[in-house]
């Protein structure tokens, strides 16, 4: 994020950013199967799962922040815990609607995936490059700036 080792949130920062990194396989997941379940044309059920996950983090932030006293890192754990209980939820709900593996490997199309996954590639790269070039901006402007971003 370009924010200078001298600053006040560098290491911070860091810690968060290294430890929400963990959080990245589910997030991808997330937006996959949410993805899918637009094309069944059900919005109701990643909504639903969404927001268990939210209440989970809002939960877990008190606790882990304040009652274990785990300040930063609490944080971290509590949104990377939540991005995984809800691609478990997720994946759990398509599960019982589709088959999601063939009988055999050598069945899979990667090909049309690669066709129809380019184009929501292409919108969540731009969206994770929009808000990171946000928070770096906020980031290089100091603690006040980048708490008002957040």
């Amino acid at each position: 994020m370009r924010v200078s080792p001298a600053s006040p949130m560098y290491a911070s920062a860091r810690l968060f950013l290294s430890l929400r990194a963990l959080g990245a396989p589910a997030n991808v997941i997330m937006l996959a199967v949410q993805g899918i379940f637009r094309g069944f044309k059900d919005t109701k059920t990643p909504v639903l799962f969404i927001g268990l996950g939210n209440v989970s983090a809002v939960v877990l932030l008190p606790l882990l922040i304040y009652g274990f006293k785990l300040g930063i890192t609490g944080a971290a754990i509590s949104t990377v815990a939540s991005q995984y209980i809800i691609a478990i939820l997720l994946m759990w709900s398509l599960g019982k609607r589709a088959v999601l593996l063939p009988p055999r490997m050598d069945q899979l199309e990667f090909g049309g995936y690669l066709k129809s996954g380019g184009m929501l590639l292409g919108r969540t790269l731009s969206i994770l490059l929009t808000m990171t070039i946000g928070t770096s901006m906020a980031a290089r402007q100091g603690p006040t700036a980048m708490a008002a971003h957040q």
